[in-house]
Order: C-alpha cells, then sequence, then structure tokens
C-alpha cells in the first residue's frame, strides 16, 4: 500500500512538472510572437471584379475594354503595400456618363452607410493587434502564476487563454481585410447617379478554403436604377425581372478574392492546435491514467 502511495506521489508530481513545462512553453512562444508580429506580414489579399456585361462592359456600343478593377495587398505593423491594377477606363467613363439619375435612398441603406463609417480602418488595426498579442502574452503569464499557487481549477483559466489565442488567429487573418476596406467610401462618386443601386439583384457565390489560403469568387447581377429616370426606375421595379438582361440598365460583374494566410498565420495555427490544444488534452489524458492505474493496482 505504502509503495503504491509513493508510485502515485511520484506521478502526480511528474505530471505537474510536464504542466509546468507546457505553460512555460506556452508563455515563451506567445512572448516570441510578440516579436514576430512587428516584422512579418499579417495578410496577403488579392481581389479583382471585372464587368461581364452592360454599360460597365462598353460591348453594347463598342466602345471600349470592359471595365475591371485588381488589387493585391500585404499588409504588417507598419506597411501596407498595395498593386493597383484598372482596365478598361473608357467603359468606366461612359458607364458613369448615363448614370444621370439620383436613387432615394431608403431608411436601411442609410443605416448601413452609416455603419460602414464606423469600421475599423487599417491605422486602427495596425495598432489594436499588437495589444492584443500582448493581452493574449499577458493572460498566459497569469495561467503559469496560478499553476505555480496550485490553484485547483486550471483549466478555467487555461480555456480562456485556448480561446483568446484563436481570436487573436482568426483577428490577424480577418481585420487587416476589413481595416484596409473600411478606409474608402463604396459610393460612386462619379459623373452622376450616386451610391450603386442594383434592383433584382442576384449574388451567386463559391469558395474554397486550404490549408494556405481562402479563394472565394462571386458573381454579381441586377438592374442599375441611376440609368434611368424616375418613371423607368418604376417600370424596373414593378416590371421587369432577373431574366430582362437585354434591359440597358442590366449590369453583371464577375469577382474573386483570395486570402492567403501568411507564415504568421501558418505559425499561430500550429501553435494553436499543437501546444494550446493537443498537448494540454494529452496531458489530462496521462492525469486521468496515472489517477486510474494506482486505483487499479490496489484491487
Amino acid at each position: 500500500m505504502i509503495e503504491t502511495d509513493d508510485w502515485g506521489a511520484a506521478s502526480m508530481r511528474h505530471s505537474k512538472s510536464l504542466r509546468l513545462l507546457l505553460h512555460l512553453l506556452q508563455l515563451l512562444l506567445l512572448i516570441s510572437l510578440i516579436g514576430a508580429t512587428a516584422t512579418q506580414t499579417w495578410s496577403s489579399i488579392a481581389f479583382e471584379v471585372q464587368a461581364t456585361d452592360g454599360a460597365p462592359t462598353g460591348f453594347r456600343e463598342n466602345c471600349c475594354t470592359p471595365f475591371g478593377i485588381g488589387a493585391e495587398l500585404n499588409i504588417s505593423q507598419n506597411i501596407s503595400d498595395v498593386d493597383m491594377s484598372l482596365s478598361g477606363p473608357t467603359a468606366m467613363a461612359y458607364w458613369q456618363s448615363k448614370r444621370v439619375n439620383e436613387v432615394e435612398e431608403t431608411q436601411d441603406e442609410r443605416e448601413d452607410e452609416l455603419w460602414g463609417n464606423n469600421s475599423y480602418n487599417l491605422s486602427e488595426v495596425q495598432t489594436g493587434l499588437p495589444q492584443g498579442v500582448k493581452i493574449v502574452t499577458a493572460i498566459s503569464a497569469v495561467v503559469l502564476f496560478i499553476h505555480l499557487l496550485g490553484y485547483q481549477r486550471r483549466w478555467i483559466p487555461g480555456l480562456i487563454l485556448n480561446f483568446a489565442l484563436f481570436a487573436l488567429i482568426v483577428a490577424f487573418v480577418i481585420m487587416p481585410t476589413l481595416g484596409w476596406f473600411g478606409g474608402f467610401d463604396v459610393e460612386s462618386k462619379g459623373t452622376g447617379g450616386g451610391s450603386l443601386d442594383l434592383e433584382h439583384e442576384q449574388i451567386f457565390t463559391d469558395f474554397n478554403l486550404s490549408s494556405e489560403s481562402l479563394d472565394f469568387h462571386f458573381n454579381v447581377s441586377g438592374f442599375d436604377l441611376a440609368m434611368g429616370n424616375e418613371s423607368e426606375q418604376q417600370h424596373i421595379m414593378t416590371n421587369l425581372t432577373s431574366a430582362d438582361i437585354d434591359h440597358m440598365a442590366f449590369i453583371a460583374f464577375d469577382g474573386s478574392f483570395s486570402l492567403t494566410f501568411t507564415p504568421l498565420v501558418q505559425d499561430l495555427m500550429m501553435i494553436w492546435l499543437v501546444v494550446f490544444t493537443l498537448m494540454p488534452l494529452a496531458l489530462i489524458v496521462i492525469e486521468r491514467v496515472e489517477i486510474d492505474l494506482p486505483s487499479q493496482l490496489e484491487e
């Protein structure tokens, strides 16, 4: 019986040592993440939109190359490198010259515009994410301190740390993208027509997720109400359907959006999966076995 007790006590000390080493490893990795956040690229983004039907293509008047726009963007803590490309500026100017009538905004559209103006801009994201890394690192230090105090419910702060790190990964993937787009006024400020308002709008989407990137494809079509006067707008809303693609107000766009997971994000995902998820679960299993085995020996 004494030997069994000694064996159990030694096993408990062994599991506590393993957990202490794990907490130290977690803390060291998060401290190194502070430096990596300041030097590595956070997000690598590419998107492209191409007009496929209607006035933005110019093909009905044989005037020009279809309008299209693309961009490649790399974001880090201090830099946002953007490579923009534009095709069919003549078609764009032609489309805008035809958009001579304003469209009255609904209350919902005004609320959406207000929300958009309040979204994060990139400078706020570049300031906020490094602070988030430091907060998660501080939580890791608190978890280590709680372990040293011998707190019995260590899994609670450990679970909080796990979710905080996962939220940080999501933030590095999404927030720089939203911050960059948040700095733009999406309204059309051309020669006429105000903001783009599509009636009988149809949106088709497709996406592909891999370990290296998220690729999103979409097709948007509808009737540009600003292409007609007030009576024509009423006609479009009440009499036309999405099948009336020969109408002069019908337009369509194809687009793609690609978000490449940078080495920083990939490393973060691996750290979260292995060091903050799988290894703690493995320790729980080891501790469970060490508790059950002495009781089996007693029998």
